[in-house]
């Protein structure tokens, strides 16, 4: 999932611009879940593709002529995450950038 997130990050953010790569431990009701994020300065989500954003072969329509990958990537993580028992999801706006994250749970 991080190099998905990575490469999405590098691919759509502009050149001279900073990833951020984050990860920490965080508890919720029930157990410990590990967290990461990855967030970059590229053009953002707009929020009407945000709940489509993980489905298989969608790709955000880009007006810089950015060119996608398959459209599988994010689709592959959140199935993978889901299995594991974990979450993934994103936090974006149009022209703040995206943060791209998911949690797993943590054996005691």
């Amino acid at each position: 999932m991080l190099v998905n997130f990575l490469s999405n990050a590098i691919r759509y953010s502009p050149e001279q611009t900073t990833i951020t790569i984050s990860a920490g431990v965080m508890m919720s009701e029930s157990h410990r879940l590990v967290r990461f994020s990855v967030r970059d300065q590229g053009p953002g989500i707009d929020a009407r593709y945000k709940d489509r954003i993980f489905d298989k072969f969608f790709q955000v329509p880009q007006a810089n002529g950015v060119k996608g990958g398959t459209g599988l990537g994010l689709a592959i993580s959140k199935e993978f995450i889901n299995a594991q028992g974990g979450l993934i999801w994103v936090e974006s706006e149009l022209g703040e950038g995206s943060t791209f994250s998911f949690t797993l749970p943590v054996s005691s």
